[in-house]
């Protein structure tokens, strides 16, 4: 019986004796037979998630700097001893219900899955063979690394009671758990659950490629125009697929509007800038999930179903100042529509300082629903990690998130901040521009399996927890479902020029003569230690191009020689920005082996910059020198690491 069917069944009561039950193949079923996700929740039904979150967030509205607290790993409900052993409880909850995701940044030590009051654990694995996509049947696209992020969505169901258990407590986690209304009657999880050949059709359902088979209409818009779709019900939309066609298709994407009203009502279900609708910003970049992709010929399609009763109507309206080109499909099914509607709105956020943190609120709907996922792009001016920030999701008024995460990146089931695109059945990056996280980043994550009903309310927020205090542009599309006329508090969209992305602004020399210290990284040399080049764009603004030679691992008696050219004779001053910190040196200054000035102790108990200093005024020739730097010692109030950081340096002629 399909899961969506059985969901059905009981929307209106609860099971009784004899009623099916919820089997194994049924959640498996649930991953890719989405209809389930527009049923109205039962009273009881919940999504909840158990995590290493930082405990300290607990106390955050009595002290505010404390929610923001991002000691984020190697926390647990409890310890315990079991048979001369130690195990590090992660989840403790009653049935009925199920795990349907779990996600580590570092998986280490074995996971032990006690269901049902058992003694011995039903389920015992190395964390990583669990979420790593290799060991049968935990393969890919159910499980898999993602861009450094350890991820499984194989479902693990329990009747009367869940306990899991860790072997070891140095790791980040998520673990999310359905849980049924009481009474309902499910199949618990066994060794043989694993041998159900619905574990690998559903992850060859996963890996399908959208059928895309139907004639597309094209429409010619110009400025102010628009093309609308009707149909009337009872009906599902299967599939929604769209190729626009532009000069300059970035605006166009972010200019065209994607509305959709269903059953004669007076406000949009769906209204969002085209491009972003399906999944991906600011441009049209090749991506695939399971509901929602972008194929390399630019075609964005989208197959979460989207019933309606009586009539939808489509409009794709070009609110832009020049002609665009849109040819567009819709597959209908005629058939009973769920209770529920789709859900697709656009938010953005600009110039949104990082400073002081913040909560970004994607969603703030009426129920019954569910949640179902967002797409999140940022435009980030720096390279230094912007994505700290933990989700929340408030549901029914309770006083803390059932949801409460550990990082962006790990709510999107990658890790550390990787720029490395990828793209599965439940997630993507589909971009990230770089170096590091500059630039723009574009994720997508879809609760399938793992939706979050609400009745009465849901708010769902991601916190801008950014590495630099800097300004950056964020635009959402949140997806969820809901009852006819459930409000939310999502503004409309504002004007085209308003939403257009922008430029990532250059990172500019401080000086036009600058020589910078990450360029001639490459042809420098040090008589001991390490050389590279540090990202500096979190420790302020004051930097010349955001990076530094950076020279670490050196000890007192070691130099460290820079070759440069000098164009033509004459005097100059030589002026250059150095940095100092509580584990840099204090070194010495020499060109052509001719000594300027006194050693300068680059001691401070933060990370700051000297300015433009002024080294001294020396006669150069024309040709090739070499400058000097030799580490000397310490302040006594330093880290004795002997560092050493060189923005740039310049000639001045005199």
């Amino acid at each position: 019986m399909a899961f969506s069917t059985f969901l059905l069944l009981v929307s209106a009561t609860l099971p009784a004796p004899g009623d099916p039950r919820i089997t194994y193949d049924d959640l498996l079923d649930a991953l890719v037979d989405l209809d389930w996700l527009a049923t109205e929740p039962l009273p009881g039904e919940r999504c909840v998630q158990f995590s290493s979150f930082d405990p300290k967030s607990r106390s955050g509205r009595v002290e505010p700097a404390s929610w923001f607290a991002n000691a984020d790993s190697g926390h647990y409900l409890r310890r315990e001893e079991r048979d001369g052993r130690t195990e590090w409880v992660m989840v403790d909850v009653d049935g009925p219900g199920a795990i349907v995701r779990i996600w580590s940044a570092n998986p280490s030590g074995e996971l032990r899955f006690y269901v049902d009051g058992a003694d011995d654990p039903a389920l015992t694995i190395p964390f990583q063979d669990l979420t790593g996509g290799k060991r049968p049947p935990f393969v890919e696209p159910l499980c898999g690394v993602r861009s450094r992020g350890w991820n499984c969505y194989v479902p693990i169901p329990f009747a009367k009671h869940l306990k899991l258990t860790a072997t070891t407590n140095d790791f980040y986690y998520h673990v999310n758990v359905r849980r049924f209304p009481a009474g309902t009657e499910i199949v618990s999880f066994t060794p043989a659950s694993l041998e159900s050949p619905a574990l690998a059709k559903t992850a060859r359902a996963l890996r399908a490629a959208p059928r895309l088979d139907e004639v597309f209409a094209t429409s010619t818009l110009e400025p102010g125009r628009s093309v609308e779709r009707r149909h009337e019900g009872p009906a599902t939309i299967r599939m929604l697929a769209v190729r626009p066609e532009a000069d300059d298709l970035r605006a166009a994407l972010r200019s065209i509007r994607l509305r959709a009203f269903f059953d004669d009502a007076r406000s949009p279900s769906i209204d969002s800038p085209l491009g972003d609708f399906f999944g991906t910003a600011p441009d049209f970049t090749p991506f695939a999930t399971y509901p929602i992709g972008v194929t390399k010929g630019g075609i964005g399609w989208c197959r979460f179903p989207m019933p309606f009763e009586r009539s939808v109507r489509l409009e794709i309206a070009n609110e832009g100042e020049s002609t665009v080109r849109v040819a567009h499909a819709v597959r209908f099914e005629p058939g009973p529509a769920p209770p529920l509607r789709f859900h697709a709105k656009w938010r953005q956020w600009r110039d949104l300082s990082t400073r002081p943190f913040s909560d970004l609120v994607l969603l703030d709907a009426g129920g019954p629903g569910r949640f179902v996922g967002c797409a999140f792009s940022i435009r980030n001016p720096v390279r230094t990690w912007w994505g700290e920030g933990d989700e929340h999701a408030w549901v029914d008024g309770e006083d803390f998130p059932s949801t409460f995460g550990t990082g962006t990146e790990d709510y999107f089931g990658y890790a550390w901040g990787s720029p490395e695109p990828f793209e599965s059945a439940f997630h993507a990056q589909s971009r990230c521009d770089g170096p590091g996280t500059r630039g723009f980043t574009s994720l997508a994550r879809l609760h399938l399996g793992d939706s979050i009903p609400f009745r009465e309310r849901l708010r769902f927020e991601i916190e801008m927890w950014h590495w630099a205090d800097c300004e950056v542009d964020v635009a959402t599309v949140a997806y969820w479902y809901a009852a006819p006329g459930a409000g939310d508090a999502i503004e409309a969209l504002p004007a085209a020029a308003a939403r257009l992305p922008r430029e990532v602004p250059a990172v500019a020399s401080l000086y036009p003569d600058a020589i910078e210290g990450e360029i001639v990284l490459v042809d420098a040399r040090a008589s001991g230690g390490r050389l590279q080049a540090q990202d500096l764009a979190g420790f302020g603004q004051g930097w010349s191009r955001d990076e530094q030679l950076w020279w670490t691992e050196g000890k007192p008696g070691d130099t460290l020689a820079i070759p440069f050219e000098v164009a033509a004779a004459a005097t100059y001053s030589l002026r250059a920005q150095l940095t100092r910190a509580e584990d840099y040196g204090i070194v010495q200054i020499s060109v052509d082996g001719r000594t300027l000035g006194d050693p300068i102790d680059l001691y401070n108990d933060a990370v700051v910059g000297t300015g433009d200093l002024d080294l001294g005024g020396l006669r150069l020739e024309a040709g090739a020198h070499t400058l000097l730097f030799s580490i000397l010692g310490a302040n006594p109030k330093a880290v004795p690491a002997y560092m050493f950081g060189l923005d740039y340096f310049r000639l001045v002629p005199q």
